[in-house]
């Protein structure tokens, strides 16, 4: 069952503890129940995810608001603390190393779904059957082909083809050579970690089916884990998953020659374990990402593959030193640049790198008389980690992280230690050659002194210790031990007697001027065989005597008959052990050999407790013994008898004995330790060591604590034992936890049932046993359900959600957490996400338990516009344009409702009406785009009525050269402004005006037009137009000018004739033919210039038989003659 909660970013970092880190930020982080394990990275249509291997599944994680990292899917599988994810295409393939097989996550339609199966095998290339259960590691290649490591039936490499099928993938090709443990392909060629076998292989696997080894290399701790190539393709980097080992880089340019260029190891001496190690490339840069376990994450500039620096580092873990705890995997290839990190314990991390070259130092180092180059010569670079040592030619790499000055010290054993200060710059090789002078030695004058008297110890044992110096020598009758020393620097000292507790004095200078030191020692009985105190050694046997010297592991059919190691805890690694360093070649034969203690004094003891730790190995159906007798001078007692079978056998065993408890304590006090091969040949082997004294402890008092008493399902709680006096063993009783009984000092039991609970603690030492119990200690009560529900899952924005907590407990109160919350303590909340959100609600009942959901809104973009009209106030009749501009960039495609003008609904993003009738219109705007969104803007026009000439009179035939009246009436808005058009009016701005008409020379009558322009107040208009006729009322027809200057030939004619033109010259003539009504039937127009007498021919088939009034105007003149047309 998936174990899982999400805090807000806000929450989540006042609860994160702050980590060490370099050129690096933390930008977000998702805390995790469940134990992580590797992780990987994706990208899809911009959007970034982190999928994470957890104990129980696979999580996918938003990540692309690095702030916020948002799980958004969970696929459970079988629980294991390995799951390996890579990615190919749209797919993620995800191994585990429990059961099940391989898992494939679709990833097309993220963020909105995935869907998964599982592929448990396939037919290999001869036709048998492959069945995939587990696979321990994978690793997909530039082509498409999915290379699975370590799995359950074929634990080399097994070779699928994803273009083939991604998710039923054929097999296409096995690598069986050896166990692989992680691997890397490009193009034709494998690169494996061998992890038992201790190297890695190149394999070309051009021929899927038959993949043939290239080369192989060991590594620095022979435990290959992984390795990656750089894009080059040049250089390969490798882990070996062991304690304090190595990431090391291969010139791999020549398989035939592959060379190791150098190791990096952070946190020397702490025994930190690399784990995954990742070549990314920077600004043409190659840096080297590894997860580090305890120590997080490290990035090394690899411009150098000689010379690699740690220039980046981030620690997830609290923890430090040997572990398989903390960072297991690193991923530093999203398209953003951002680093994702999975830590077992701690969770995701979402780290903004600022990946930056390294400083790099090198140089030569000489002596300084003789030039000569000087090899194992430790260089420091003051304030920093970093360190690194000349070779043999005297040269030396190194360099750091951050630009600055700096102190690099160069030390060697015999040479005046030197210190160069050095500018170093980041991206940039500093040269520093170094020559070192030769020192004479110092004596440096150890003293002991008793810690309670301030007297000399003689007869004691010094030890001094450093990288360059080792040696022990016994204190003067004035406690005094001195050294001849060459090295002026730190050292260890270790300093013991019999009689006296060894100690050990760390990081004490000498040198020179500082050659002298005092020690205090305290009284007591300690002796783990650092020093040689006096134990005495007799032997029957003819090999394999009792010696003080280093184990040597040996087994002996698949049993250990010798551990390897010295007992835990004491200082250095000699113990007595039957055999010159022990092994199968030096066990007991043929005798006993018996180990003696010097003698000690137990008189000032109040209750004297003796220990040591002892092995022994017989081998099966051996008769033989080991034997431990402890004397007071006068009575001996054993304190044991070991043989053949005894649960020790072959490892070491912490034995303690309460002196009183067998005999009296004397001055006297001797152990002796005798074990034998007697009778048939047979294994004997045994050690001894880490002898201890000490004051007996007083019978156990049971105590506890816990940090809380009660709460909610499921309640975990931190108990404590505080029972007194040296409690060396703990039982508690705790019925209906999840353990139920525990032997830790302070167990952390689960309950998941509301009830009360009782608690029982039973201590023990080496003197008694106490029990504590305690009814009714804890009261657990229900956590509140929750499932939270949405009234949609999609909506637009701009739009509410209704989210329903759909919780059941006792008195519920809610919080809300999410964006655009209207209310956030109440079980249904309204929201208005601005885009896609998570919303999470803590439901806490009346008893103080809380239980949270979560649950994802997506919002669909809504259209923004705005609405203009390029004039809300008209007249009815005129026309108005109206426009929808979208508001946001990139524009959407839209359709376009209006509405408001009419029982119609007209489309488009611009429209233009013309609305006859007055009135305010409310037009409204409905815009929608592709996801149904719909923005709805409304604007006012105002329609004016336009003025209406109700009445407009003039007589319908009116005397020329005779005044008459025109008038109107007109109703609308006033004031009103009247304009008159027509033959004799002037504009007058009244609705009654007078003119007086006249008729052209020669015309008797005609209809003249008259209009009226009315404007209203609004600015409306309206137009009416009236005719009368004009006559001349003495008569009607044209009247002959007597006088006329141009002559009509022939007068009558058939309709052509010729008019010959006056004496003169003439311009811009205009004829013009008008029957006897007046009418005009015919105008000719002459533009250009006629010359005097000219003569001008018509020639005309319209005109009927009659009389005709032939009017010439030219020169602003007119006259007239009449013409008779007969045919």
């Amino acid at each position: 069952m998936r174990k899982y909660f999400y805090l807000l970013f806000v929450l989540l970092l006042a609860q994160t503890p702050t980590f060490a880190q370099l050129n690096c930020v933390l930008k977000g982080h998702l805390d995790y129940v469940d134990q992580l394990s590797n992780v990987w990275g994706y990208e899809q249509n911009g959007r970034e995810y982190a999928i994470v291997g957890t104990y129980n599944g696979t999580s996918i994680v938003d990540v692309t608001d690095p702030t916020t990292p948002t799980e958004l899917f969970f696929v459970d599988g079988a629980n294991g603390i390995w799951r390996e994810p890579k990615t190919w295409s749209h797919y993620a393939y995800i191994s585990n190393e429990t059961s099940g097989g391989l898992l494939i996550i679709d990833l097309a339609n993220l963020p909105a779904s995935i869907t998964h199966s599982f592929w448990t095998g396939g037919t290999l290339p001869n036709g048998t059957t492959y069945t995939n259960n587990t696979t321990h590691d994978l690793f997909v290649d530039n082509n498409g082909y999915l290379y699975l490591t370590g799995s359950n039936q074929y634990n080399g490499l097994v070779i699928l083809d994803l273009n083939a099928n991604p998710t039923n993938p054929p097999i296409v090709g096995l690598y069986t050579g050896a166990y692989v443990h992680d691997g890397f392909a490009r193009n034709d060629t494998a690169w494996v970690g061998q992890i038992y076998a201790g190297n890695f292989a190149v394999l070309d696997v051009s021929n899927k089916a038959n993949p043939v080894v290239l080369a192989t290399k060991s590594t620095p701790n022979n435990f290959t884990h992984n390795c990656w190539l750089t894009d080059e393709g040049d250089y390969l980097f490798t882990t070996d998953e062991k304690t304090g080992a190595y990431v090391a880089a291969y010139n791999v340019s020549n398989l035939s020659d592959i060379q190791e260029t150098d190791r990096y190891r952070r946190s020397e001496g702490t025994g930190v374990i690399p784990h995954n190690t990742y070549v990314t490339k920077k600004n043409g840069t190659n840096f080297v990402v590894t997860s580090y376990y305890r120590d997080g994450f490290t990035a090394v500039d690899a411009t150098y593959p000689t010379n690699i620096i740690e220039t980046m580092h981030y620690d997830t873990s609290p923890l430090s030193g040997n572990g398989f705890n903390g960072a297991w995997g690193v991923y530093p290839y999203l398209p953003s640049g951002n680093i994702l990190v999975s830590d077992m314990e701690e969770g995701l991390f979402v780290i903004e790198p600022h990946y930056t070259k390294a400083c790099y130092l090198e140089g030569l180092i000489t002596d300084a008389t003789t030039g000569q180059a000087i090899s194992g010569v430790t260089v420091t670079v003051m304030t920093t980690t970093q360190n690194a040592t000349s070779n043999f030619g005297g040269n030396y790499q190194t360099g750091t992280a951050l630009a600055g000055t700096y102190q690099v010290q160069f030390v060697k054993a015999g040479y005046a230690t030197q210190t160069q200060t050095v500018t170093l710059v980041n991206g940039q090789l500093t040269t520093l050659n170094v020559s070192m002078s030769a020192t004479p030695p110092y004596t440096a004058n150890i003293q002991l002194l008793d810690a309670a008297t301030n007297q000399p110890i003689p007869n004691a044992k010094v030890a001094l210790n450093n990288a360059y110096y080792t040696n022990t020598l016994v204190t003067n009758a004035s406690g005094v031990a001195s050294f001849s020393l060459s090295y002026s620097g730190n050292y260890n000292i270790y300093a013991g007697g019999w009689g006296y507790i060894t100690q050990l004095f760390s990081d004490q200078n000498l040198s020179n001027t500082n050659n002298t030191l005092t020690l205090l020692l305290n009284k007591g009985y300690y002796d783990d065989f650092l020093f040689d105190f006096g134990w005495t050694v007799q032997s029957t046997a003819t090999g394999g005597a009792f010696e003080r010297g280093v184990p040597v592991l040996a087994t002996l059919t698949g049993q250990t008959t010798n551990p390897g190691t010295d007992a835990a805890g004491d200082y250095g690694n000699l113990c007595y052990i039957t055999g010159a360093g022990g092994g199968m070649s030096n066990n007991l034969n043929d005798g006993t050999t018996t180990l003696t203690s010097p003698i000690f004094d137990l008189t000032t003891y109040q209750n004297p407790k003796l220990s040591f730790q002892r092995w022994v190995f017989f081998q099966n159906g051996s008769t033989d013994q080991m034997t431990i007798t402890l004397s007071n001078g006068t009575t001996s007692v054993n304190l044991e008898q070991i043989f053949d079978g005894n649960v020790y056998e072959g490892s070491w065993a912490l034995r303690e004995f309460y002196v009183a408890n067998y005999l009296t304590p004397t001055n006297q006090m001797r152990l002796t330790i005798t074990i034998g091969d007697i009778g048939a040949a047979n294994v004997v082997e045994g050690g001894f060591d880490f002898f201890k004294v000490e004051d007996a402890e007083l019978p156990p008092i049971a105590n506890f604590s816990a940090n809380s008493t009660s709460g909610c399902t499921p309640f975990t709680t931190n108990m404590h034992s505080t029972s007194l006096n040296n409690v060396t063993a703990y039982l508690w009783l705790l019925p209906g936890s999840d353990i139920g009984t525990s032997t830790d000092m302070s167990p952390n039991p689960v309950y998941t049932t509301a009830g009360s609970y009782d608690v029982t603690l039973i201590v023990s030492n080496s003197v008694d046993t106490d029990t504590l119990e305690m009814l009714n200690f804890f009261t657990v009560y229900e956590n509140p359900t929750v499932a939270p529900t949405a009234s949609a899952n999609t909506i637009c924005a701009g739009s509410n959600v209704q989210l329903d907590a759909n919780a059941t407990g006792p008195s519920l109160t809610y919080q809300w957490f999410g964006s655009n919350l209207a209310n956030n303590n109440v079980a249904t909340v309204t929201a208005t996400p601005e885009s896609f959100s998570s919303y999470t609600v803590i439901v806490t009942s009346v008893d103080g338990c809380a239980t949270q959901g979560s649950l994802s809104i997506d919002v669909n973009p809504s259209p923004q516009v705005e609405v203009s009209v390029n004039d809300a106030d008209i007249c009815a009749g005129q026309s108005i344009t109206l426009s929808a501009t979208q508001t946001v960039s990139p524009p959407q495609t839209l359709t376009y409702a209006w509405t408001g003008l009419g029982n119609s609904t007209q489309t488009g993003s611009s429209i233009t009406a013309t609305p006859t009738n007055a009135g305010t219109y409310n037009i409204q705007l409905s815009a929608t785009n592709s996801f149904g969104c719909t923005c709805v803007k409304t604007i006012t026009v105002n329609i004016n009525q336009n003025p209406t000439i109700s009445n407009m009179t003039l007589p319908p035939t009116v005397c020329a050269n005779a005044p008459f009246n025109l008038s109107a009436e007109v109703v609308g808005a006033e004031p009103f402004e009247y304009t008159w058009t027509g033959e004799g009016l002037t504009t007058s701005n009244t609705a009654t005006v007078s003119t007086t008409p006249t008729l052209p020379v020669g015309i008797d009558e005609q209809t003249n037009n008259y209009t009226l322009l009315v404007t209203d107040a609004n600015g409306c208009t309206t137009m009416q137009e009236a005719q009368t006729s004009v006559t001349l009322c003495s008569s009607v027809g044209w009247v002959e000018d007597e006088n006329a200057t141009f002559q009509i030939s022939p007068n009558p004619n058939t309709g052509d004739f010729t008019v010959l033109l006056p004496n003169d010259n003439t311009s811009n003539l205009q004829l013009t033919i008008y029957n006897q009504l007046g009418q005009e039937v015919l105008l000719i127009n002459h533009a250009a210039t006629l010359q005097q007498g000219q003569e001008l021919k018509y020639h005309t088939t319209t005109l009927p038989n009659g009389i005709y009034y032939v009017s010439l105007q030219t020169n602003g003149q007119q006259v007239v003659r009449k013409m008779v047309v007969e045919r």
